[in-house]
């Protein structure tokens, strides 16, 4: 295939957005849009490799996947096992556990599935997962694993069936990401992660069934079918495509759904580019200029260096990204990418260098390498020798703000469920309260529990685990999901709904999530009025925020205004969107909500340790022994206001 400079002018224009993006630096907020680029151009010259080769009678799968590993594996790797050098260094026990979880997902090429169960790419805890941009290498190995044998297979008809095929795939797939939401396969007898994936939609950003329309359309113009268009106008058409990306980057935010019908602009205007587009004339040969196609051939190494980069740089510190720091990481992320490029890349991509058969050894011992890394890391023995490294570099006096996020899980467990789910004496004068929801439950049971002598006396407390995936079950008749049936039975014949004063609904709800409380609201119309909408109170990782402020010695106190606004700017970005939809759907009922912030914070300021240092969370949400108690404090302070209005 012969080489074309301008499709590495147009890696570049992909690239930098995303760099841009990924910075947080207030420019270009749909720069995310550059991996609907890269879609596009994966599709197409991997589909022009297929059609030439088989033509020429030269096709071979292992020749194809040969060069897929050569060109993806070794860089891979390389960032991966460097990441998990940083992140034993830099991490808390919080963030390793989802770490390990990453690591063991990218041999497997299914980070784009953990990264969707774990659910939310413009959320602000996302900009400190080094590896979660992998998730669009995850989306291209899917691809190049299925889609040569599948296009091998339809080329045995003549290629104008082929193209119509692929079209017509081309068409559901993109309707598939548009009406995502309203596309369920709950009728099916789901387990709990597919239940989730089903919520958050088979085809949501991270999911190749959204995506396989964008590696498409770059697929179908490898056919090179003549168009019958004047030479003249080419040049206006690549200049209009050119255009059209540069444009849906600038005004479009990361607020629209995508992949989504938006997502076709730039991902027209990339067929465009490709099509139309000459090296010698115009836009293509803007994008051939020296520049851009240095930037192109490095964009591989930038993509995979970059978000580690930006990553512990924001672990390490106790700072955003600033365009001054964002200058210096970018020397850093080319530097990388070069030395990658020319010591890894290069030579990988050198048959003399690397046999095919040492090339598949080296990848299958990598990729197996680093899942029993990943298994090591989840293990206890793993857990305990990473906390031992942590707590040794902590002075002494700061060592109870460092905390074990397993262990302190596993005790949350064992205490969470304390209260029955109906109240074993109906008719004692006790007002009695209902709680239902997720693991927030388990969070007031603790903090009630721990506060029992206080609360006991005046209310008499039940409890019911109910994820919010299975309220739409409550008003179905059959056809529960195997996961949901045991709670949905157990709250319709619950007497505790009819019995109970108040119901607080504890959800860490998102933003899908968020929408199934109308499905509740008519499982609960006779009782409605009863319902108190809790919006639960979430941080960036607090294993993260507290082993950060441990290790600043410039920090002498950690209850210092300073730090109060510190943590007051760490509330998750993702709560202020839900709260507005908890409140949109609270005003439209009647109902009354409480936001668990004012258990914490006050005046833009917010406390999350006790006097010992010890964190009132282990991790984003979830409250550890003294965190227990503080919020069981709160608890009755609020119940005894609600009784005296």
């Amino acid at each position: 295939m012969k080489y074309r400079p301008e499709i590495d002018g147009l890696r570049a224009l992909a690239i930098i957005p995303v760099i841009l993006f990924h910075a947080e630096i207030g420019i270009l907020n749909a720069g995310y849009f550059g991996v609907d680029v890269f879609f596009v151009i994966s599709g197409y010259l991997i589909t022009s490799i297929i059609l030439s080769e088989s033509e020429s009678g030269g096709f071979s799968f292992i020749k194809f996947y040969d060069r897929r590993a050569r060109r993806i594996l070794p860089a891979l790797y390389l960032v991966v096992f460097v990441s998990i050098i940083f992140a034993w260094i830099f991490m808390s026990s919080g963030m390793m556990w989802d770490f390990w979880q990453s690591v063991i997902s990218v041999p497997l090429f299914v980070s784009n599935i953990l990264f969707t169960l774990e659910n939310g790419y413009f959320e602000v805890a996302t900009n400190i997962k080094p590896l979660v941009h992998i998730w669009s290498l995850s989306v291209e190995e899917q691809f190049y694993l299925f889609f040569p044998i599948f296009l091998i297979l339809l080329l045995k008809f003549s290629k104008e069936k082929t193209m119509f095929i692929l079209a017509c795939i081309a068409i559901i797939s993109l309707f598939l990401a548009h009406f995502n939401q309203y596309i369920s396969l709950s009728f099916l007898p789901l387990n709990h992660t597919l239940l989730r994936l089903d919520s958050f939609g088979w085809s949501s950003f991270y999911m190749p069934f959204g995506r396989a329309w964008e590696l498409l359309l770059g697929s179908l113009i490898a056919f090179k079918k003549p168009i019958s268009i004047n030479k003249s106008y080419h040049q206006l058409i690549s200049f209009t495509g050119l255009i059209a990306i540069i444009l849906s980057m600038i005004f479009f935010s990361s607020d629209i759904d995508s992949p989504s019908l938006y997502n076709l602009i730039p991902v027209i205007g990339t067929v465009l580019v490709i099509v139309f587009a000459k090296n010698d004339k115009g836009i293509g040969k803007l994008l051939s200029i020296k520049a851009l196609t240095i930037i192109g051939l490095l964009s591989y190494s930038l993509y995979l260096w970059h978000q580690p980069v930006f990553a512990f740089y924001r672990i390490s510190s106790l700072q955003q990204i600033t365009p001054a720091s964002f200058f210096i990481l970018l020397v850093i992320i080319f530097f990388l990418s070069w030395f990658t490029y020319k010591y890894v890349e290069t030579p990988f991509r050198n048959k003399n260098n690397f046999s095919r058969k040492n090339i598949f050894f080296l990848s299958f011992i990598s990729g197996v390498l680093l899942i029993l890394i990943g298994l090591f890391g989840l293990s206890d023995y793993g857990r305990n020798l990473h906390y031992s490294s942590i707590i040794s570099s902590i002075p002494k006096e700061r060592i109870n703000m460092v905390i074990d996020m397993k262990k302190e899980g596993l005790i949350a467990g064992k205490k969470g469920a304390l209260f029955s789910e109906s109240f074993n004496d109906a008719k004692n004068k006790k007002i009695k309260i209902l709680l239902l929801g997720d693991s927030q439950v388990g969070n007031w049971n603790r903090a009630i529990a721990s506060n029992n002598s206080l609360i006991n006396k005046r209310y008499q407390i039940a409890s019911i685990n109910i994820d919010a995936l299975c309220y739409k079950y409550l008003i179905k008749d059959g056809g529960v999901p195997k996961y949901c049936e045991s709670s949905v039975m157990k709250l319709i014949e619950s007497d505790a709904i009819s019995d109970s004063k108040y119901i607080f609904l504890l959800e860490s709800f998102d933003k899908d999530t968020v929408k199934q409380i109308k499905h509740l609201l008519l499982f609960l119309s006779s009782s409605e009025e009863k319902l108190i909408l809790v919006k639960n109170a979430e941080f960036t990782d607090l294993t993260k925020l507290s082993l950060q402020l441990a290790r600043d010695t410039d920090i002498s106190d950690i209850f210092s205004s300073d730090v109060k606004q510190f943590l007051f700017d760490n509330k998750l970005k993702k709560t202020t969107l839900i709260h507005k939809e908890i409140d949109k759907i609270a005003d439209k009922s009647n109902i009354k909500t409480i936001s668990e912030y004012d258990f914490y914070c006050t005046n833009n300021e917010c406390n999350l340790f006790s006097k010992n240092l010890r964190p009132f969370m282990y991790d984003s949400m979830h409250v550890t022994d003294v965190g227990a108690k503080h919020l069981g404090k709160k608890i009755f302070s609020h119940l005894e206001d609600l009784n005296q209005r």
